[in-house]
């Protein structure tokens, strides 16, 4: 054992294996600081782009009710409607943990008005459950 060490340290003198160490100690150092940079980027940044993809999705849900209401021929009611489910089914698919403000409740209960009054939206069997959930949004996080 004592032979092993004296030679462990005759090794470590040598300039060489000095650098080997230094090099193994700043590879280590630089991964670390990678891995808690983007734990600490994911914890800090991301749920403010999923809020403003959050607001996104209620505008696109207010901006489509808005066109369906009017009776205008100059815009696609097929593409509004597309809008408007896609926008729920976004919101469905997020997870809880937020507060929602009156006007994105109020958006819900007027999309929720539109779907009750116009059951025949033609959204296909997979993603029908999703609608309902994205009604649900301001529900599931209070």
């Amino acid at each position: 054992m004592r032979n092993l060490i004296s030679t462990l340290m005759r090794a470590v003198r040598r300039p060489w294996m000095i650098h080997v160490w230094w090099s193994i100690a700043l590879v280590v150092t630089c991964v670390t600081g990678a891995q808690l940079g983007a734990r600490t980027l994911n914890w800090g940044v991301s749920p403010l782009v999923w809020q403003g993809e959050r607001g996104a999705q209620f505008a696109r849900i207010s901006s489509s009710l808005a066109e369906l209401e009017r009776n205008d021929i100059a815009f696609s009611e097929g593409l509004a409607i597309s809008r408007l489910r896609t926008a729920l089914i976004a919101l469905a698919s997020e997870d809880g943990g937020w507060l929602c403000g009156d006007y994105e409740s109020k958006a819900l209960e007027n999309a929720k008005t539109w779907f009750d009054t116009h059951p025949d939206h033609h959204a296909t069997r997979e993603l029908q459950p999703f609608i309902p959930d994205g009604l649900r949004a301001c529900e599931k996080r209070m």
